[in-house]
């Protein structure tokens, strides 16, 4: 007989790669098509594991962390963001948590009225990101976020838009977690297209 697991009892790093399969839900992606896509996802959380693997860098450096930096992504994925977070912070009680989000509509990105829908704003505090792209660029982002990213031990930024305008800045304590859903991103991490990437590179 199959067990049945519950989703708070699971290990960080399966919650981590359910949060990077979720990515995957991206309406701003060429031939989205909802069917195929839940299709792909339940697939890849039964048979794929992460191509770059530094969850256990992650869940070590979490544990001796009192700041968080959370950036969100998509909206489509916010809700595996969301119990990410909270088994984060069961395993961290004291870890304060700040949750990143797009000024305006961006695509599909999470903004601050999506954060209260889905209640993201009772597992962390709400920062305005001040970006107005579809990812975070540090120079063009608030002054409130450039302090929340200077003073978090640690930082999980979710998707490729904000891998694209996070890697420039060399920054060890950023953990990005995406999925490599187009040739220049994959090409760029050095990865085939498709691949689960949890990683900080540096």
């Amino acid at each position: 007989m199959e067990k049945n697991y519950h989703i708070d009892s699971l290990p960080l790093k399966i919650i981590i790669k359910m949060s990077a399969i979720g990515n995957l839900i991206d309406l701003g992606a060429d031939n989205f098509n909802v069917e195929n896509m839940t299709k792909e996802i339940l697939k890849k959380i039964k048979s794929e594991e992460f191509v770059i693997d530094k969850t256990k860098e992650f869940e070590n450096l979490l544990m001796k962390s009192n700041k968080l930096l959370y950036i969100l992504d998509n909206a489509g994925e916010a809700l595996f963001d969301k119990k990410l977070i909270e088994s984060i912070k069961r395993r961290n009680p004291q870890l304060s948590v700040f949750i990143a989000y797009r000024s305006t509509p961006v695509i599909n990105d999470m903004t601050y009225r999506d954060c209260l829908k889905i209640g993201l704003d009772k597992v962390g505090e709400l920062i305005d990101s001040g970006s107005i792209f579809p990812g975070v660029l540090y120079k063009y982002t608030s002054e409130e976020f450039q302090q929340a990213y200077q003073d978090a031990d640690l930082i999980l930024s979710k998707g490729q838009g904000n891998y694209e305008g996070l890697i420039r800045e060399k920054c060890k304590k950023v953990f990005f977690c995406l999925t490599a859903k187009c040739e220049p991103v994959a090409k760029n991490i050095g990865v085939p297209i498709r691949s689960l990437i949890f990683s900080n590179f540096f």
